[in-house]
């Protein structure tokens, strides 16, 4: 009726067309992705998740990543499926199976990356066998690295959080009902302050601690002086905001690095690495734990954070090792045995993709570069540009050889390797580099 009332030739649709419409705008939307992914050169990789809805649902979903013709990072969801059974390894295998033959890509799937849990580590066996990816599977799993963190944290936030009781409590009572809110309000106007809408952490997300401390701290006086005025017998003190502060500080690195590695717009695993490097400095003997399960996951560096970051141009063979051997030394950790596991993997991946595009591979260096319009304010990021110049990035020596390599691929790749790029960058364009954009400058036109 009050539809009707604005507009007297509105005509209501019910909601079984309304639902027969939605179907045929999916079902015209599934046949165009089926078509867009049917190219047989695409290599695809998968990202998947479960949770439980409030009201006790399981949902799996299943999104496909790549890159297309135009160097741009492409992602589309698959499937939302509803989980009618316990999702037990071969049932979330058989949902992402299905997906993937609802969309004919099943001989396309380059990797997947899913959550660490048990069960997800035993579909990714089941898949490995059914699907028979390229380079015999090496690269098909790729643990999720904010899962990691997520994990690292919270070990860790159990024994930190004693520090932070203090101000949560504060954050607690100045939110609690709509009275106590506008007396704080009142509070701050009488005192000529601009009273904020504090954020509270939840058990579920250690990164809203992290948010909950930085909303804070600012207006730490504001706060203890109205909440110590109605709890002078617990007082908060300097003390209390400073170790929150520390707490905080140490989260941000965290904090920091699970932002980027979410990152849907631009390619995240060449910089995974980095912020292991980043991450295994701030370590103290108060967060032992977490130490040892952060040591736990990255004992063992998945050969495709590696490989990606020897395609990233600022670092290459030589950047790349040298911040493995960095983070070992951090970590008391040993990969040099893998070098050259990873070294000869690098070649075979050039040469596979040299028997398929040979004629379409150059390298061109430029004299500039086109920066990602993104520019990440954050301490993890500008510390790039002080690890490339500490590494000086010679790229691949002479040694980075491999004998499989036929004379003109191996002229390409050596010149690849052996041109510093970073002569021609500033330390802008470093901060901010987009390696995709970099890579289309590449492509023999």
């Amino acid at each position: 009726m009050l539809l009707h009332g604005f507009n007297p030739n509105f005509k209501s649709v019910s909601r079984n067309t309304m639902r027969k419409y939605c179907l045929i705008i999916y079902g015209d939307y599934k046949q165009k992705l089926i078509s867009k992914l049917s190219n047989s050169s695409l290599k695809i990789s998968l990202t998947s998740d479960i949770w439980t809805s409030q009201f006790k649902t399981n949902y799996l979903c299943v999104t496909a990543h790549y890159i297309d013709s135009n160097w741009v990072l492409q992602k589309h969801i698959l499937s939302f499926f509803e989980l009618e059974h316990r999702h037990t390894a071969s049932i979330i295998a058989s949902y992402i199976t299905r997906a993937l033959n609802e969309y004919g890509i099943l001989n396309s799937i380059f990797s997947i990356s899913l959550d660490n849990a048990s069960a997800n580590n035993n579909a990714v066996d089941i898949l490995k066998r059914n699907l028979m990816p390229s380079f015999s599977g090496v690269f098909f799993h790729v643990h999720c690295a904010c899962d990691i963190l997520n994990l690292c944290v919270k070990d860790g936030l159990k024994i930190i959080e004693p520090h932070i009781e203090k101000i949560r409590n504060c954050i607690l009572y100045v939110r609690n009902g709509s009275h106590r809110r506008h007396e704080f309000q009142t509070y701050c106007s009488e005192r000529g302050r601009k009273c904020k809408k504090y954020l509270i952490d939840v058990d579920h997300r250690w990164n809203s601690t992290y948010e909950m401390l930085e909303c804070a701290y600012d207006d730490r006086d504001i706060i203890s002086m109205f909440c110590n005025d109605k709890f002078p017998e617990d007082q908060v003190t300097n003390y209390d905001w400073e170790a929150s502060n520390l707490i905080k500080e140490f989260l941000e690195i965290f904090y920091t690095s699970t932002n980027m590695f979410s990152s849907v717009y631009h390619p995240t695993t060449s910089i995974i690495i980095n912020q292991i490097l980043f991450i295994s400095e701030v370590f103290a003997p108060i967060v032992a734990s977490m130490e040892v399960k952060f040591k736990k996951y990255f004992e063992t560096i998945e050969p495709l954070p590696v490989l990606s970051m020897i395609f990233d141009p600022r670092f290459k063979i030589d950047g790349t090792f040298s911040m493995i051997d960095s983070c070992d030394k951090n970590m008391g950790l040993d990969h040099s045995f893998l070098k050259e596991n990873y070294r000869s993997l690098f070649y075979d991946m050039y040469n596979e993709y040299h028997k398929k595009h040979g004629d379409r591979w150059a390298f061109n260096l430029p004299t500039t570069i086109e920066s990602s319009s993104s520019n990440t304010k954050n301490r993890s990021a500008t510390r790039v540009v002080n690890l490339i110049n500490q590494i000086f990035f010679m790229g691949g020596s002479s040694s980075s050889s491999n004998t499989s390599t036929t004379s003109t691929s191996f002229y390409e790749i050596n010149h690849y390797l052996n041109n510093n790029i970073n002569n021609f960058l500033t330390l802008e364009e470093i901060d901010n580099f987009d390696i995709l954009s970099w890579w289309k400058k590449q492509e023999h036109s």
